[in-house]
């Protein structure tokens, strides 16, 4: 996810706190000491608690030699120097189907296995969550979130994800890298048009575990995996 750092006119400096809640770690800003939890953007401690940070369009995963192929001038983040790294801390943990979080979670979702990887998205007060494994399928979803309709897309061999806003009609389809209504065509990974067409707008969203996604947004709903698929929110904590 990313989320802009300016608060009420003046630009945030984060570091990481050294903290953990809902098994995912605090930032804390350096001008007032406020903490701030980066999945969801809210601050929860400190004098600007219950101030957000504002959420920005992204690509949360994907392949460097498809980033670059979209974007031959980008630059990257260089770490004292050193862009590539020989191996991925994470490796284990990502291969091993039970291990979660370091503490036992507030609130656990059992709709889903735990490490089940799902396109996030938080739309008001709105959240729903799409299984990678759903739409490496069907590659589009048409869907509504809130109010707002949208289409979610994960293409599988280059990892990159998108959401984008779209008009209240249906008709929409993926062909190759494209999104089609019509005779008209958006780019399927920057949803910029073939033609005349206005770009589809991108929507803030995130890649995630569902054990992580489901802690910080409780109420989400699931997009349907099958007929009788769970998709309403548990009891649970609002």
């Amino acid at each position: 996810m990313v989320h802009s750092r300016q608060v009420e006119g003046r630009v945030l400096r984060f570091v990481h706190s050294g903290r953990l809640w809902n098994n995912a770690f605090l930032l804390q800003d350096a001008q007032t000491g406020s903490t701030w939890a980066h999945v969801t953007g809210e601050c929860i401690q400190g004098p600007l608690r219950g101030r957000r940070l504002r959420p920005l369009p992204a690509t949360p995963t994907i392949t460097w030699a498809a980033w670059r192929r979209l974007h031959p001038q980008t630059t990257a983040l260089s770490v004292d120097g050193d862009e590539d790294f020989p191996a991925d801390t994470y490796a284990d943990y990502q291969k091993d189907p039970v291990r979660t979080g370091l503490f036992p979670f507030i609130h656990l979702d059992r709709r889903l296995p735990p490490k089940t990887l799902v396109v996030g998205v938080a739309i008001g007060g709105s959240a729903r969550a799409y299984p990678h494994s759903l739409l490496n399928q069907r590659r589009l979803g048409e869907d509504v979130v809130g109010d707002q309709p949208v289409l979610v897309r994960r293409d599988p061999l280059s990892c990159a994800s998108a959401v984008y806003a779209r008009p209240p009609v249906g008709g929409w389809r993926l062909e190759a890298a494209w999104i089609t209504r019509g005779r008209s065509r958006w780019r399927a990974a920057t949803g910029l048009p073939a033609g005349a067409d206005p770009p589809l707008q991108p929507l803030p969203h995130t890649n995630a575990y569902w054990f992580a996604w489901s802690a910080y947004h409780p109420r989400t709903t699931l997009y349907p995996v099958g007929p009788h698929a769970p998709t309403n929110p548990p009891p649970g904590p609002p």
